[in-house]
């Protein structure tokens, strides 16, 4: 019998789980500002202004 095809929803969680995401809003914040500070240190940042 075929396996079943796992929804995007049971994939992303399997991968958040893999990667030990958690829920914490917080902590979720913090990340996400160490990333878009890293992201504009390196000048990299996407606008739609640049087409």
């Amino acid at each position: 019998m075929k396996e079943k095809t796992k929804t995007q929803r049971e994939r992303f969680e399997e991968t958040a789980r893999q990667l030990e995401c958690d829920e914490d809003e917080a902590k979720f914040n913090a990340d996400l500002k160490k990333i878009a500070k890293a992201k504009a240190a390196t000048g990299k940042s996407r606008s739609s202004k640049d087409g």
